[in-house]
């Protein structure tokens, strides 16, 4: 499970969004790899479901998800997932809909309707480890609720802002019947034994081809 934030051609100057930009050049090879090596794709809510139903892990799979709901999801992912007839998840921030240089909802309610997964992300982009349980539920509930106002979309899976959680926030999942919940952990999910720390892998512009592609020959061989 691979995590993606902003694709763009102009690469942000601050720190940051220097690592987590990668160019739509970049994503296309990517996605050009898991096709020459016979890999597919699935969103990360069909991939728990499909381990909670008993059917084991997908062969030859992998999940794409991108964080923080930027325009260019839209402008730039958006058309190539469906040239290489992949699909995604995306987690949205639900404040920063509508706001300079993210998706609008007609946005959310298009990539919705060319089969891609909608997950939660948060009312804010803020550090849940930094807020007591109430404050965790309002951020969750709010965004699951303008999901479901906006796009009608009944949001399945979460992933934590700049991977951050703790025991609150483990609780905090378990009570709001989301089926899964995403970390930055490194790692690959292998079952729910725990559905609300769940690991996937940030790609970083400076290795973005040689990490995935090594990575995606590692899931075709364990296949």
């Amino acid at each position: 499970m691979f995590t993606y934030h902003m694709v763009a051609w102009r690469i942000p100057n601050d720190p940051i969004g220097n690592a987590l930009t990668i160019t739509p050049q970049q994503l296309r090879t990517q996605l050009e790899t898991l096709q020459r090596l016979g890999l597919h794709t699935m969103t990360a809510a069909n991939l728990v479901a499909e381990i909670a139903r008993g059917a084991g892990l997908p062969r030859r799979t992998v999940v794409l998800t991108f964080d923080d709901g930027y325009q260019n999801a839209r402008t730039e992912v958006l058309p190539l997932l469906r040239r290489y007839h992949a699909v995604a998840t995306f987690y949205l921030i639900s404040s920063t809909i509508g706001t300079a240089r993210h998706l609008r909802w007609s946005d959310v309610r298009a990539l919705k309707s060319a089969g891609m997964e909608i997950g939660a992300h948060g009312r804010e982009h803020v550090d849940l480890t930094e807020l007591d349980a109430t404050g965790q539920f309002a951020q969750v509930n709010a965004c699951r609720r303008a999901l479901r106002r906006w796009a009608m979309v009944e949001a399945q899976t979460y992933a934590y802002p700049s991977g951050r959680y703790n025991a609150t926030t483990l609780a905090v999942m378990r009570r709001s019947g989301l089926a899964a919940a995403f970390t930055e952990d490194y790692g690959e999910v292998r079952s729910l034994s725990q559905p609300y720390r769940l690991p996937r892998i940030r790609v970083l512009r400076e290795s973005a081809v040689p990490a995935f592609s090594a990575i995606a020959e590692a899931v075709r061989a364990g296949s």
